[in-house]
């Protein structure tokens, strides 16, 4: 795993022998979202293109039911389980990440005194 937190520009990022670039590969990306990558500062980008690098084994397992819902409330254990390699700056964050906190219900009260208890759906689908 690699330990390299922030990384400069045109450094490789090391995952234990797989050498990823800096820049993201943008030529098979939607012209929107090529703005918007562009945009994003260069650390973020790197990282981003750490996952984009491993998007169709992570899409791939997220096919299981079972796997979306470990990805959606544990993503550290789905990434370590799948042996997906990610850097050390995207593991401190996934284990920073608490799913109940995250999906805390939070109630709105309307003027009237009615209360809203919203609902949140995910679905992931393929193109």
């Amino acid at each position: 795993m690699g330990k390299q937190l922030n990384p400069k520009p045109g450094d490789p990022i090391d995952l234990g022998g797989i050498n990823i670039p800096d820049k993201p590969d943008l030529k098979n990306l939607a012209s929107v979202d090529k703005k918007i990558l562009e945009k994003l500062p260069q650390e973020l980008q790197v990282h981003l293109n750490e996952i984009m690098f491993n998007e169709k084994t992570i899409v791939d397992k997220l096919k299981d039911p079972n796997q979306k819902k470990l990805f959606l409330e544990n993503p550290l254990a789905f990434f370590q389980n799948n042996k997906i390699n990610v850097s050390a700056a995207i593991l401190s964050k996934l284990k920073a990440f608490n799913y109940n906190e995250f999906m805390k219900k939070q109630s709105f009260i309307l003027p009237n005194g009615k209360v809203l208890n919203p609902k949140i759906n995910i679905n992931l689908k393929l193109k």
